[in-house]
């Protein structure tokens, strides 16, 4: 593990933390409820660093913050079990701040997020799964920062602790962290091989999100390997198993409509996308649904579906932060205007103007010249090829989703 990735992910204080996400992003809030979260995490790092003996009579003020801050989900998510594998904790506490930090990561605030983690962890001292599953919570966010050796090396020992204990939810959540470790590292038969231990334990033990998100990354393995069949599978699954937490369900959504376009599939992927944004995702999910909606509309020859994809993109494009989604967006839109003939030169010019200041080369090269930029950043891949067995049952349920020609986001 490179010494200095701790060291430069140091846990800060919430209101540190706060600035530092907000200077990070660009500048502007994190999201619509930042009063509401930084009250309810100033709040749990108070209590969490209080007396032992003092805390009971804050903690149910402190709930009913926390409750604020997740915008009431405690009633939907903590019931269904929708947070994370499952809420099967003493302490509902503990369970609304891993909720609260996953709300912000979703916004990119992982300072703030690690600091709530942090927080919750001091209250969870001496219980092996809630300090397993905030050990797992941190990790991703740490590699989400950069900081892939720690991760790593922060996943092997919630695996060594989950064996030694033989709590098979700890092993299960280090295996899909050690998934998702190396799909960012381009390692896509260790994704594969740690993806399919996951499912494995996950699905015994009943754990529903681990168990979705295993086969999320087995679907992004068997694509990569270019079984676009088992991909889909795998993918419907995962899916399946995130019905209930929107936010989830949408990003199922725009996997396989992705993974959709890749095998010819275009109306399928167009209802794909837009049942992703149906579900009202957070940014990172929505900017590449709306540059999937443009591109697979534009595949179809819909110019009226591709002009509003793009103004929507636009209009999403004030917003702070995800930079790279947004520049990517925008290149995703200036491609489909020109393939269907309409005016893409705003939307070219912006993603540049975001490329060259941020230091995207690969958009940079990307919308170069049109033609270029029509076949790396649009085109499905040439190797696709039409959808056949068990998985054509997949394409029929994803084109079932959503009503392109009445729904309200293309409105």
């Amino acid at each position: 593990m490179n010494p200095s990735e701790s060291d430069l992910l140091p846990v800060l204080p919430p209101l540190a933390a706060y600035r530092r996400d907000v200077a990070h992003l660009g500048g502007g809030a994190l999201s619509n409820d930042d009063g509401a979260w930084m009250t309810a995490a100033i709040a749990l790092d108070h209590v969490s660093r209080a007396d032992p003996d003092t805390r009971p009579a804050l903690l149910a003020d402190l709930l009913s913050l926390l409750e604020l801050a997740t915008l009431g989900a405690s009633a939907i998510q903590l019931s269904t079990g929708a947070v994370d594998g499952g809420i099967h904790t003493s302490s509902p506490i503990i369970a609304m701040a891993r909720l609260l930090a996953e709300r912000m990561e979703d916004a990119s605030a992982w300072h703030l997020a690690l600091s709530v983690l942090a927080a919750a962890e001091r209250l969870a001292r001496g219980e092996l799964i809630e300090q397993g599953r905030l050990d797992a919570q941190r990790a991703r966010i740490q590699w989400k920062l950069g900081a892939l050796d720690l991760a790593e090396s922060n996943y092997r020992q919630l695996l060594r602790t989950g064996e030694r204990s033989g709590t098979p939810e700890l092993v299960a959540r280090a295996c899909v962290g050690m998934a998702a470790l190396n799909q960012v590292r381009g390692n896509y038969p260790a994704v594969g091989e740690w993806a399919s231990r996951a499912a494995s334990i996950a699905e015994e033990a009943a754990l529903r999100d681990v168990c979705a998100l295993a086969h999320q990354l087995a679907m992004v393995s068997a694509g990569q390997r270019g079984d676009h069949e088992l991909a889909l599978l795998h993918g419907w699954t995962a899916f399946d198993a995130y019905r209930g937490d929107s936010t989830r369900e949408a990003e199922m959504l725009l996997n396989l409509a992705q993974l959709l376009l890749t095998v010819r599939e275009e109306r399928a992927a167009l209802v794909g996308f837009v049942a992703a944004l149906e579900r009202d995702p957070p940014l990172r999910i929505a900017f590449p649904a709306w540059g999937g909606v443009a591109t697979s509309a534009s595949l179809l020859s819909r110019r009226d579906l591709v002009v509003s994809a793009s103004r929507h993109i636009k209009l999403l494009g004030a917003s702070a932060g995800l930079h790279y989604a947004r520049a990517f967006a925008l290149a995703e839109a200036a491609v489909a205007l020109n393939r269907v003939g309409a005016a893409s030169k705003p939307w070219h010019d912006a993603a540049l103007e975001i490329a060259a200041r941020y230091g995207f080369h690969e958009i940079r090269f990307l919308l170069t010249d049109t033609e270029r930029a029509r076949s790396a950043v649009a085109e499905p891949s040439s190797s696709g090829t039409p959808v056949r067995g068990t998985a054509t049952a997949v394409v029929s349920a994803v084109a079932a989703l959503a009503d392109v020609e009445s729904s309200r986001v293309l409105a």
